[in-house]
């Protein structure tokens, strides 16, 4: 689109609850009478590579929910010292910027539920996440450093101890062609058989953590992702789009215990992941999995940086098989 500027009018839309600014190029600011849009909940301004200060710009705007920044040609410089600016934001989208790290203050933001990173092809290190976050896409992230996997063991931890259960599940997918090390016992399969640990009670908060290594196809395709528990009483769908260049990447979930099958009983739950509509002449395959359990007290090991405690404690809790 050729919208270089956008009018000061703009401001008396006052009911305006969605702006979308996709694909306009040379727009290279946003008037100051954005900042008058208390309705303004959605914010689309992908592919608009021209706009300065866009994060500085729209962090004052109070009840923001929803915001796509995809190629925008963001760096490091372009974001603002504080995410508390955002106290509403859910949704963030920032696939197929240039920035190295993101700063640490986005654990910060208290209702952010799903971070897009897809295609960050300079993004090295993941900072903490936020304890509300429940979807993180980072595929094609070809510069990721695995120490940033520490961050997502803690993430699974505030989870397990900040999910407010009801069927709550944390998705997860980064590049990858091994299991982190905290998982224990890997399969060379799709399925999993995960007995409780032998101290387990009912009432007790735990949370549960799934690994899957997945080749993608030679083909470019969008496949959906199908967690069967138990005996396919629960399905866990994903949809996420592959391209055949991407190389090996880690699909993760995480989930209470309250959501499981048979926990009264004890009995060992079983887990198989597959993708639905294949139809491609070379299909994706999985080719390990894994699983740990996750106990809400192993954040302040964590938070200390004592990751050895929690993994022997794992390692304890799933040698219930022999």
């Amino acid at each position: 689109m050729a919208i270089s500027e956008l009018p000061i009018s703009l401001g008396c839309l006052v009911g305006l609850s969605e702006l979308d600014l996709r694909g306009c190029k040379k727009l290279t600011c946003l008037p100051d009478s954005i900042l008058e849009l208390e309705s303004l909940r959605i914010l689309r301004a992908s592919w608009c590579s021209s706009l300065c200060d866009l994060l500085h710009s729209v962090s004052l705007i109070p009840f923001l929910s929803i915001l796509d920044l995809q190629d925008c040609c963001l760096t490091e410089e372009s974001f603002p010292c504080d995410f508390g600016q955002f106290p509403s934001l859910t949704d963030f989208d920032l696939s197929g910027n240039h920035f190295v790290n993101l700063p640490i203050s986005i654990h910060e933001l208290p209702k952010l539920k799903c971070l897009s990173l897809n295609g960050c092809k300079r993004l090295q290190t993941l900072p903490e996440l936020p304890s509300s976050i429940r979807e993180l896409k980072a595929w094609c992230c070809d510069s990721l450093d695995t120490h940033s996997f520490n961050n997502l063991s803690k993430a699974c931890s505030v989870f397990a101890s900040t999910s407010q259960g009801s069927g709550e599940v944390l998705q997860m997918v980064i590049p990858g062609t091994a299991i982190p090390s905290w998982f224990v016992h890997p399969q060379d399969s799709n399925c999993l058989l995960v007995p409780f640990p032998h101290n387990f009670h009912p009432s007790e908060r735990l949370g549960i953590a799934l690994c899957f290594l997945v080749r993608p196809s030679k083909l470019w395709f969008s496949l959906s992702l199908r967690l069967a528990v138990g005996n396919g009483d629960r399905v866990i769908t994903s949809s996420i789009p592959f391209w055949y260049h991407q190389g090996y990447h880690l699909c993760m979930f995480c989930m209470t215990n309250d959501c499981l099958i048979d926990q009264e009983t004890r009995k060992a739950i079983h887990f198989e992941l597959s993708f639905e509509d294949i139809n491609v002449e070379y299909p994706p395959e999985i080719l390990s999995s894994a699983a740990c359990w996750v106990h809400t007290d192993e954040i302040e090991h964590l938070n200390k940086g004592e990751t050895e405690r929690p993994k022997k404690k794992r390692q304890k809790m799933l040698e219930q098989k022999h």
